[in-house]
């Protein structure tokens, strides 16, 4: 359309060469038919999105989403990147359960990817936050209208130090795809190009929930001034603990460690390895399946430390017959704490911007104290403050 309105966005883009043409012209001829090269690059920088800041290399891509994006032309679409080597059908769809899932090619995963700005359709654009607002209706976490809007309005109360920010990344030996990741956000962040969005599990994605944590305390500021940031220390198995109550189960010497803050310290010097290392493997007892055989050291200790949690652990999964379901629990737990006890509270007692990263909250340093002691009259366990302020 010669009158459509154009806006510069910031989008995933990769140097691969079959995927060159959508960068240099307006239109694609694919089996007779005119595809918008802005559609493809629209469609590449969802998959990219997918695959570097999910850390996804199998991804879904809904029929019903692509046609509500890209009309009818989007089996086309999908053809062209399967022919030119750019993606292929890793497992078809299921009726009633599974969206067909791809992968990118070896050939696409050699090549690199960066974030350009590109002039996309403003209806596009539309449509993309049109659909976003559908689905995440559907997800149902009755979580309050008014705090919802303070922290989507608090977001463009941020601004971050672009170039300390960028040359910090490219000095600091960040691992590649981490560093894009956070490339990528940093650009969002300096355009005002502001992300936010929930997931099924009740969790809020920001551009700010995928910075590493340094880059948040040394560069990021809100209304001008410094931040502070508190934290749940060793928050999932904190999360457990409340879970494990809700059902009618304590462990007091589990509830403890997890009070102290010292459970992946305990662990780390009876083992004699890296609390990073740890924390994996703990994440991995709750999230992933749970083992009698071939354990890792750190399963063997931890069933024998809290046995009775362990079991209760197992229990669950196999109750719930889906071993995924823990974690998502735990999720909601930690949604709910946030944004139905924390952050309501703050609100009450002043009305001032805050910024959420999943199981903390950043603000201006200059609120410290009395924040300090909101959170801790929220969890209700009498934790020194050290515990959760980073």
């Amino acid at each position: 359309m010669e009158n459509e309105r154009f806006i510069e966005k910031i989008k995933w883009s990769s140097i691969a060469p079959q995927l060159r043409p959508i960068y240099l012209q307006k239109h694609i001829i694919y089996s007779g038919k005119r595809i918008k090269s802005t559609n493809l690059i629209d469609l590449m920088d969802t998959i990219l999105h997918q695959v570097h800041v999910y850390g996804k290399t199998v991804f879904a891509l809904n029929s019903r989403w692509l046609k509500a994006m890209y009309g009818g032309s989007y089996p086309k679409m999908i053809e062209w990147l399967i022919i030119n080597d750019v993606i292929y059908l890793w497992k078809n769809y299921s009726t009633g359960k599974n969206s067909k899932k791809y992968k990118l090619t070896d050939s696409m995963n050699g090549f690199d990817c960066m974030t350009s700005k590109i002039k996309m359709p403003i209806i596009l654009e539309r449509k993309k936050i049109k659909l976003k607002i559908s689905k995440e209706k559907s997800f149902n976490h009755q979580f309050k209208q008014d705090v919802l809007d303070h922290l989507v309005k608090s977001l463009n109360a941020a601004s971050v130090d672009y170039e300390e920010a960028k040359n910090w990344l490219k000095t600091n030996s960040i691992a590649d795809k981490s560093l894009k990741v956070n490339m990528n956000a940093l650009e969002k962040i300096y355009n005002k190009e502001i992300y936010h969005g929930f997931d099924k599990n009740g969790r809020f994605h920001t551009n700010f929930t995928v910075l590493k944590k340094e880059i948040r305390q040394k560069f990021l500021k809100i209304d001008g001034d410094p931040i502070e940031e508190l934290d749940v220390k060793n928050s999932q198995p904190f999360f457990l603990s409340m879970l494990m109550k809700q059902n009618g189960f304590e462990n007091s010497e589990y509830n403890q460690a997890v009070i102290d803050g010292s459970i992946y310290d305990t662990i780390s010097e009876t083992l004699d390895m890296e609390r990073k290392e740890v924390k994996i493997q703990v994440f991995k007892i709750l999230y992933a399946r749970n083992r009698i055989k071939n354990q890792m050291p750190v399963e063997t200790l931890f069933m024998t430390l809290y046995n009775d949690v362990w079991n209760w652990i197992v229990e669950y999964k196999k109750k719930t017959k889906n071993y995924k379901i823990l974690a998502r629990d735990l999720q909601k737990l930690e949604s709910q704490f946030i944004f139905n006890k924390v952050i309501p509270k703050i609100l009450e007692w002043k009305n001032i911007p805050i910024i959420t990263i999943h199981d903390s909250i950043l603000f201006q340093k200059q609120y410290a104290m009395p924040l300090q002691e909101i959170w801790l009259g929220s969890l209700k366990i009498g934790v020194p403050e050290s515990q959760f302020l980073i």
